[in-house]
């Protein structure tokens, strides 16, 4: 399960189709997989207009799915692999092994989406692709002295998902209630930064550099 952070799908307004040629390459090893894209950018420009937080999620989640079945395109063409866009969860069937899909609900950011969608398909781990390498003490755009916490409980890392804002173009460390929803399941989310070879490693489960949040020894 991948959740593909808007910001490392889109810089400067220009798709970084080379990254998503690499990705694509590892993604077309796995027998299964899903990916939910996020807004990014695109999104969080809509944020400035005077309208309600409601309508404002509406359109980030309208903006995610452009960009998860831009994506799916993609993957398609580079790879001649058929893949299945969703928009719900009662769209997956258990025949399906490649899927993309943006938001759900409102409220909701893609992180809590992707955690669900894994519990929907029986996968462990969430891989968290953003455009910084793992889970830091502090923003790490903001403070020097920032830390890298390579692994964390769920119980320390809700406590800095606490402090994270829920309106709407936030940077959330982590939606909340997608990491109250990954404990339940006992889904591990793995936060790594824009690196192929890292996230292979991730996905692998092997020893990878980023930040592991589990309760598992």
């Amino acid at each position: 399960m991948i959740s593909l952070g808007g910001s490392v799908l889109i810089e400067n307004f220009s798709i970084d189709t080379d990254f998503l040629n690499g990705l694509f390459s590892i993604l077309n090893k796995l027998d299964r997989f899903a990916v939910v894209v996020g807004g990014g950018s695109v999104a969080r420009i809509y944020t400035s207009l005077k309208l309600d937080n409601s309508l404002l999620d509406i359109l980030g989640i309208k903006i995610t799915r452009v960009n998860a079945f831009a994506v799916k395109s993609l993957y398609e063409e580079n790879t001649l692999d058929n893949a299945k866009f969703i928009t719900s969860l009662e769209e997956i069937t258990k025949d399906d092994k490649r899927i993309f899909s943006g938001g759900f609900f409102p409220g909701f950011t893609t992180d809590a989406c992707s955690v669900l969608l894994a519990e929907r398909m029986r996968i462990n781990r969430v891989i968290n692709i953003s455009n910084i390498e793992g889970v830091y003490d502090k923003d790490p755009h903001k403070s020097k002295d920032a830390k890298l916490i390579r692994r964390m409980s769920f119980k320390d890392f809700l406590n800095l998902g606490l402090e994270a804002s829920r309106k709407p173009g936030s940077n959330f460390i982590f939606d909340l209630v997608g990491i109250k929803l990954a404990e339940r399941s006992s889904i591990d989310l793995a936060f790594v930064g824009k690196n192929l070879k890292e996230i292979e490693k991730a996905i692998k489960g092997e020893e990878f550099f980023g930040s592991l949040v589990s309760n598992k020894d």
